[in-house]
Formats: C-alpha cells, sequence, structure tokens
C-alpha cells in the first residue's frame, strides 16, 4: 500500500494550538488573520510522551498521509458572484490529451466554479490538478490514478489570499506551492509560497518569492542550476530568476503576446503555453519554444474554443501541462461555463 493513496497511515496527534490572531472586518465581511502560526506542545499519556510541532493555522490537520477519498464535492453548474462580473464561480476546469503537446483531443470535465489551474504528476505518479475553488473555497486539488477518474481534496493550512497556485515538487520530495496574494484590500503584487509533505496541508515559507506592482499567476519551473518564475502582469508575461527558488529577481518581459503561462522541459529545450485573446472574443492558447528560457520563438495556437453547444464554447485558458509517464501529455485548462 502506498503512503497517502489507498488507504490511510493514521498518527495520533495530541496538542493545544496556540496561535495569534488579528480579526479584520471588511465592508461586512469578518477575516481572521493568523500571525506566526506554529507551537510545540507535549502531551503525556500513562505510557508515552509525545511532541507535536503544529506549523499550520489554528484548526487546521497536520501535514500528513492522507486517505484516497474526497473530502468535498467540486462545483456543479455555474456559481453566484458580484452581477455582470467574470470570476472562478464562472468557470470551469476541462481536460485534453496529446501525444506530441502540440494536437489536442478535448476528453473530461474535471471542476466547475473552478479556476487558474496547476498541474504536476506526483510521487506515486498520480496526477494532481490544483485550482481556485469558488465553490468550496481557498484552493482545492483533484486527484486521479488515470485521468478519469477523480478525488477532490480541500487545501489546508492557506488562507482565501492566496490564488493562482503553482506547485512543483522540490529534490527532498517535498512539494512547494507558489501563489499570488490577493487581500480583500491593497495591491496585488507579491508572489508567496509555503511547502508540503504530501502536498495537502502546506505551511507558509518565511518572506516574498517576488514582488512587481499587478502580478498574477506564477508560473515557476527549474532550468539547469537556475530556478524561473514567469508572472503574468495584465496581458503580458515577466521573467525572473532565482538559484535557490526563494528569491526572485527581475530579468525581462518576453516577447510574447500572451499571458497565464505554464513552462515544461521537452528535448531540446522548453515549451512555454499561454492565453491570448479577449475574455467572451474567442480566448485560444499558443506555445512557444526556447533552448534556454529566455528567447521564445515559433509560437503556435495550440487549443480554442469549441463550437456552439460545447462546454467550452467561449474560448479556453490558463493552461497546465503535463507529461505522462508514457510520453503522452495531458492539458487542464480554463473556460466559461454559460
Amino acid at each position: 500500500m502506498k503512503m497517502g493513496q489507498k488507504g490511510l497511515s493514521t498518527t495520533a496527534m495530541v496538542g493545544i494550538v496556540i496561535a495569534v490572531a488579528v480579526v479584520v472586518v471588511v465592508g461586512g465581511v469578518t477575516a481572521v488573520l493568523l500571525l506566526q502560526p506554529g507551537e510545540t506542545t507535549t502531551t503525556t499519556s500513562p505510557t508515552t510522551t509525545t511532541t507535536t510541532t503544529t506549523t499550520t493555522p489554528a484548526g487546521q490537520p497536520l501535514d500528513g498521509p492522507f486517505e484516497w477519498v474526497s473530502d468535498i464535492t467540486p462545483g456543479s453548474g455555474k456559481g453566484s458572484g458580484p452581477a455582470g462580473q467574470d470570476g472562478p464561480w464562472n468557470h470551469r476546469v476541462m481536460s485534453a490529451t496529446s501525444s506530441d503537446g502540440l494536437t489536442w483531443e478535448k476528453d473530461n470535465k474535471i471542476a466547475d466554479q473552478a479556476s487558474v489551474p496547476d498541474a504536476i504528476l506526483d510521487k506515486e505518479c498520480n496526477i494532481r490538478v490544483y485550482y481556485v475553488d469558488s465553490h468550496n473555497g481557498g484552493l482545492s486539488v483533484a486527484l486521479s490514478h488515470d485521468g478519469d477518474n477523480w478525488i477532490y481534496k480541500k487545501v489546508e493550512g492557506l488562507f482565501p489570499e492566496w490564488v493562482d497556485p503553482d506547485v512543483v515538487l522540490l529534490p527532498d520530495g517535498k512539494y512547494r506551492l507558489y501563489a499570488s496574494y490577493m487581500p480583500m484590500g491593497g495591491p496585488q503584487d507579491k508572489i508567496l509560497s509555503a511547502t508540503s509533505n504530501y502536498g495537502i496541508t502546506f505551511v507558509q515559507e518565511d518572506g516574498v518569492r517576488y514582488q512587481e506592482s499587478s502580478i498574477t499567476d506564477p508560473d515557476v519551473i527549474k532550468m539547469g542550476d537556475n530556478w524561473r518564475m514567469f508572472v503574468s502582469k495584465g496581458p503580458t508575461t515577466v521573467s525572473t530568476i532565482s538559484t535557490d527558488g526563494l528569491t526572485f529577481t527581475r530579468e525581462q518581459e518576453l516577447l510574447i503576446s500572451g499571458s497565464v503561462t505554464n513552462t515544461i522541459a521537452v528535448e531540446n529545450g522548453y515549451r512555454i503555453y499561454f492565453h491570448s485573446g479577449a475574455v467572451g472574443g474567442g480566448m485560444k492558447i499558443l506555445c512557444a519554444f526556447s533552448t534556454d528560457g529566455k528567447t521564445w520563438e515559433n509560437a503556435v495556437k495550440v487549443l480554442e474554443g469549441g463550437p456552439p453547444g460545447s462546454l467550452d464554447q467561449k474560448g479556453v485558458a490558463d493552461p497546465a501541462i503535463i507529461r505522462m509517464s508514457d510520453n503522452t501529455y495531458k492539458m487542464f485548462y480554463k473556460t466559461w461555463i454559460e
């Protein structure tokens, strides 16, 4: 039995969570902002003494193995949101399959009221799709052994201000989640990160990974000895670089006509996928190639919205691509619910 999949390896965890919280009320909405989560508590039974370190927000489970069953139900149909506005309540995540990463065949709907997907092949070669979940709030993850049958879990340990997830596997086997920080008030100008042993419950890392005005949608990939993070700035894309995956500095604005990127390694270089166009006006997904991660060329259209009556007739956006163990490709993308 593989840990964290079929069945649950349980560990008794007893402790008192101590945290400092600030309650903020904005526009009638109350938010609890937890400061400095992480206290070590010790409990003693008649036979054993257990020391537990809590490094997640109060009331959240610790970072441990999980049962391979859904603990949430994904959204179905269009949700409710501000009148006349577009947002995750009006989005769905779908999938497509390709033999070469360029020609795609659409297949499954993953979730409604879901947006900005990011996909990885995890340590056990399961597919994970992290996404902004309007139906359940915050971030969630869909997991599958085969790309057809899915379970759904809430991503724990993070606050609702964390959006646009991008998850990478680290050399030590941990998961690192990068996210845009979207506060209730103030600028959206930070990329933050958190780590996890099992990819469900995350612990925030100190500091800010990158800061610049009006940035969203981090896309992080290891290229040789360096990490690159591409961030969206409106309809354009900015490249940043880091030696440790924690401190990024600006390189350049990419000469591609689009944003919300997802980058993968391929033979002799890299492919960057991105969307281009206007919402409701035929938004499509393209990709370009680079040998060094800096100069991108030969952009081609790889996916567009379907015919009238199809689930993605209003266009396609926010691509997330993984290469499977059999060298086929899976794409997860956003579209709009009618």
